[in-house]
């Protein structure tokens, strides 16, 4: 079951939260920048619900730009991957700055296989891998 909340909850949040069985996303606001905290596994059948979160949040985003945390994420497939392409592609076309975060043990590991920190660079964002 999906559940998305667009009320702002609290002060310093955007209120966006998604859940859904495997995927927890939510964006919160840190000083002019907006915080994008990824939770659980990110699959085929649970990426597509990061999306509209990520094309909000680049869309509404302010001149610090966005920041991806996947500090609580356990894995993540290519799928998962085509998805943070895909948010950097528009936030280089907006020209909002953005940079992933958190990624350790498996999701790291496809990180750097498949090379997305110079496929970010290319496209003017970050990945930080620790």
């Amino acid at each position: 079951m999906l559940r998305t909340n667009t009320a702002r909850a609290r002060a310093g949040t955007h209120g966006w939260s998604v859940n859904e069985k495997e995927l927890t996303v939510q964006t919160r606001q840190a000083g002019a920048c907006t915080i994008v905290d990824v939770s659980g596994r990110m699959t085929i059948d649970s990426s597509f619900h990061l999306r509209p979160v990520l094309h909000g949040a680049v869309g509404a985003a302010q001149p610090a730009g966005v920041v991806i945390d996947f500090t609580r994420t356990t894995y993540l497939d290519t799928s998962a991957a085509a998805t943070l392409i895909e948010a950097a592609m528009l936030a280089r076309d907006r020209g909002v700055p953005l940079r992933v975060v958190g990624l350790s043990g498996e999701p790291r590991l496809l990180a750097e296989v498949i090379e997305l920190d110079r496929i970010f660079r290319a496209l003017g964002s970050e990945v930080e891998l620790p």
